[in-house]
C-alpha cells in the first residue's frame, strides 16, 4: 500500500484545516461585536418629537387642545382664501380662455377620497391621505351649445355685437 495514493487519504480534516476554521470563526464573531453601547443618531435629532402612535391617536404631547386627528384634518383641510398672489397670476391664464371656449368639456366632477390613518393587516401603520380622481374615465368634449360657456366676457361680446344684416327674422 502506497502512502501517496489519493484513495488512501484520511477522511477527517487535518489539524491545519481545523485551526484555520477556528481562526476564521473567531474573526467573524469579533467583527460582529461592538465595544460599548451604541445609539442611533436619529434619537438625538428626534428628541422631544411625538411617537408614531401619539400622532396616530392625536395625543401629541406638544398640543394643548384635545382634538383627534380626524377633526384636525377636517378643520385644516378647508380651502384657502384667494390671495394677492393669485390675482398676479391671472395674466398667465388668459391665453387659455379662448381654448376653453372653443373646446368646451362635458362636466366631469372631481371626487375626493379621504383615507384616514389606519393599521394595514392590523399591524402596519398607514398615514392618512387624500386623493382626487375624476368621476368618469374619459374626457368628453361637448357639442356646440351643449354646455353653457363659463367665460362671461365672450357672451357679452357676442351679445353686444351688431346684428348680422344678412339674416332675416
Amino acid at each position: 500500500m502506497a502512502l501517496n495514493n489519493p484513495h488512501n487519504r484520511p477522511r477527517h480534516p487535518t489539524v491545519l484545516t481545523r485551526s484555520a476554521l477556528l481562526v476564521a470563526s473567531l474573526a467573524l464573531l469579533s467583527a460582529c461585536s461592538v465595544s460599548g453601547p451604541r445609539e442611533s443618531p436619529l434619537n438625538e435629532v428626534t428628541a422631544g418629537s411625538p411617537t408614531v402612535s401619539e400622532v396616530f391617536r392625536g395625543t401629541d404631547a406638544a398640543r394643548t387642545d384635545n382634538n383627534p386627528a380626524k377633526e384636525r384634518f377636517n378643520t385644516s383641510g378647508r380651502a384657502r382664501p384667494v390671495g394677492q398672489l393669485d390675482a398676479q397670476q391671472s395674466p398667465y391664464w388668459t391665453p387659455l380662455q379662448p381654448m376653453q371656449q372653443r373646446f368646451a368639456r362635458v362636466p366631469n366632477p372631481d371626487l375626493v377620497m379621504v383615507v384616514y390613518p389606519h393599521l394595514a393587516k392590523g399591524k402596519y401603520p398607514v398615514p392618512g391621505y387624500a386623493t382626487v380622481f375624476p368621476m368618469y374615465e374619459q374626457t368628453q368634449y361637448a357639442l356646440p351649445g351643449e354646455v353653457e360657456q363659463e367665460d362671461g366676457e365672450a357672451r357679452e361680446r357676442y351679445m353686444s355685437a351688431p346684428p348680422d344684416k344678412t339674416t332675416t327674422r
